[in-house]
């Protein structure tokens, strides 16, 4: 549900991911930007037995992948997350390579094909031509 004029109205989800430590949400009854641009940074309320599945993870940061592996979406592996830097409106990964070399990956969720948090594992979409695949390790 979305608080609006300090009521509760009930909306469907029908999409949901992260986004810089807010969240976007798609609603089935609003289809148009207008509509939601008026409920942007709206309160959403939502029922605890809803989330009694799901696992709580506090992640609110694109910092908090430093530290974690970083793999290509093909599963090679490209090195370990040293640096995440959030400063500027493009986010930028810096990766060391197992062989010591330092990768600066331009970044952004949409380039995720797989987050595992419990593995500290993360694979993206590399930009052709970014990166030599070939001397990549594979998986």
């Amino acid at each position: 549900m979305l608080e609006e004029s300090d009521l509760l109205i009930p909306y469907r989800v029908v999409a949901y991911r992260p986004k810089h430590g807010s969240s976007l949400l798609t609603f089935s009854n609003i289809t148009t930007k207008e509509e939601a641009d008026s409920l942007t940074n709206s309160p959403v309320w939502l029922a605890k037995d809803l989330l009694a599945d799901v696992e709580e993870v506090d992640f609110n940061s694109f910092a908090q992948l430093e530290g974690f592996s970083l793999y290509t979406a093909q599963g090679q592996l490209i090195g370990q997350i040293e640096e995440v830097d959030e400063s500027t409106i493009n986010t930028v990964l810096y990766v060391l390579s197992p062989q010591g070399e330092e990768h600066i990956i331009p970044f952004a969720e949409e380039l995720i094909t797989d987050l595992d948090i419990q593995e500290a594992k993360l694979s993206i979409q590399v930009a052709e031509g970014l990166l030599d695949l070939d001397a990549l390790e594979e998986l």
